[in-house]
């Protein structure tokens, strides 16, 4: 009689472990399946592909941003910013405009020339990026090079043929 209800019960506890385990992994798929773009965008920031293919199967768009707001960046262009070289081969392939700023109005080449990415400046000026694009304050990617004083992007540009900002970043005197 005894050993029947320890059955009972450890059957009981055992459903209901399954239960609430079951019951946070769906919360946990659902609340990831909501805010897939903002989990993309911080996948191709730190060069997760496996992510990045999981949540293009969910139906992310890879040229979209993260959010409604301002503030929220394209893929490309975080990927760009963070010298992720492989994700930026990955949204490329997939569509991702290599001269588009998005709300920041600040390009892919722009911020991997800010921030010293050589490897991703290449990749990108030998798919198109205009190297002598604006953004609405009328800076271009050797500005964003100069003014993240990286020597190594602001060479890239200059032997790719990039112009000469008309204004230089505070600071500089070059």
């Amino acid at each position: 009689m005894r050993i029947v209800r320890l059955r009972k019960i450890s059957i009981y506890l055992g459903t209901f472990a399954i239960t609430l385990l079951a019951s946070v992994a769906l919360t946990f798929a659902r609340s990831i399946y909501a805010n897939r773009q903002g989990v993309f965008i911080s996948a191709a920031s730190s060069g997760n592909l496996t992510v990045m293919r999981g949540l293009e199967i969910l139906g992310v768009d890879v040229k979209a941003p993260a959010c409604k707001y301002r503030n929220c960046t394209l893929p490309l262009v975080a990927a760009a910013w963070n010298g992720q070289r492989d994700a930026v081969i990955f949204l490329m392939a997939r569509g991702a405009d290599v001269n588009d700023g998005g709300r920041f109005d600040e390009t892919p080449l722009m911020m991997a020339s800010y921030s010293g990415k050589p490897e991703v400046v290449k990749l990108l000026l030998a798919n198109g990026a205009d190297i002598n694009l604006t953004n609405s304050g009328g800076e271009t990617a050797l500005y964003f090079a100069k003014l993240g004083k990286q020597p190594s992007a602001i060479r890239l540009l200059r032997e790719a043929g990039a112009k000469e900002p008309s204004t230089q970043p505070c600071g500089l005197s070059e």
